[in-house]
């Protein structure tokens, strides 16, 4: 009866509720969400963005293993969204690095630039051993090319690291081998592509 009801509502009045937790505490509820989650709980509740901000910052540096005073860009919480989002596409970074997706990576994509220009089909070299060591179109051979150097070259004097400018124009211009692999979900291009979205989340520290 009545007892029953005052005892019900003291009982309800004890509990505690998101809005009673500390930072801490808050932070390490939110490290259990996932990006999108986040960005929801961000606008509940004044104060909550920052922690939110916090906290994608530090699963973000902790993943991409960014160095200390290096941004995100756009933003640490878009950047971990992007991160996610891959993941569930083509898996976690594996073991292997884009250097050794790169053979298969450019004849991929010369194989399907020959599908489309079919009457130009014999200019397009779609054997995988022509990019392998020692092949014609080679890594090293390709980065010795002029226009490869230079563009290496001008993104280092605008503040990329070396190893970033370099892998970002050997897989350049690479959509067509790429587009199969993530609508069809394969882990054939994971490190080439989890290489350029970390490169992505770090142009915050690259001069434009």
């Amino acid at each position: 009866g009545r007892a029953a009801r005052q005892a019900t509502s003291q009982a309800t009045s004890h509990m505690l509720s998101l809005c009673d937790l500390d930072d801490e505490l808050l932070c390490c509820a939110f490290r259990s969400l996932s990006a999108h989650e986040m960005a929801r709980v961000a606008c509940a509740r004044a104060g909550w963005g920052t922690l939110v901000t916090r906290v994608a910052e530090e699963q973000l540096r902790l993943r991409r293993k960014l160095p200390t005073g290096q941004g995100a860009w756009p933003c640490w919480l878009r950047s971990l969204a992007a991160l996610q989002l891959l993941e569930c596409l083509v898996g976690p970074m594996p073991t292997r690095t884009w250097r050794d997706e790169f053979p298969a990576l450019r004849a991929e994509e010369s194989r399907r630039r020959a599908q489309l220009n079919a009457d130009d089909a014999s200019q397009y070299f779609t054997d995988e051993s022509d990019y392998m060591p020692g092949g014609v179109f080679a890594l090293d051979s390709f980065l010795q090319e002029d226009y490869a150097k230079d563009a290496v070259q001008a993104k280092v004097a605008a503040g990329w690291a070396a190893a970033d400018a370099v892998a970002f124009e050997a897989t350049n211009e690479s959509d067509l081998a790429f587009a199969p692999s993530l609508r069809e979900r394969q882990d054939r291009f994971a490190a080439t592509l989890h290489t350029r979205c970390g490169i992505a989340s770090r142009l915050a520290g690259y001069a434009a």
